[in-house]
């Protein structure tokens, strides 16, 4: 992990406007939304992917769930997100989200 440097900066939001992030019980982080990525110019990599089928599923998979989110009230989107996400992953063939992304590791 390479050091950052805090620069100090207040940036601020709309109300409409919401940071989301996701990590692992390690700590690291797993999902970051758009305005994550806009307001802390974090790079999304994706190291770990390496088969292109596993590339493809995991963009089928955001596609799918977030889908699923803007179809519902914001305060029932991300109960919507998971829900959709759980049943995408047994169509797949894994057990949960840790068991697929087992496999960018």
């Amino acid at each position: 992990m390479k050091n950052v440097e805090l620069t100090g900066l207040e940036r601020l939001l709309k109300n409409s406007e919401i940071i989301s992030t996701r990590t692992d019980p390690r700590g690291l982080i797993t999902f970051v939304n758009t305005m994550f990525t806009n307001i802390t110019s974090y790079q999304l990599t994706r190291q770990g992917l390496k088969k292109e089928e596993l590339k493809q599923q995991v963009a089928q998979l955001y596609k799918t769930v977030r889908k699923a989110e803007l179809a519902k009230p914001r305060n029932e989107q991300i109960k919507a997100g998971l829900n959709c996400l759980q049943k995408e992953l047994k169509k797949l063939g894994y057990s949960d989200y840790q068991d697929f992304a087992k496999l960018a590791l």
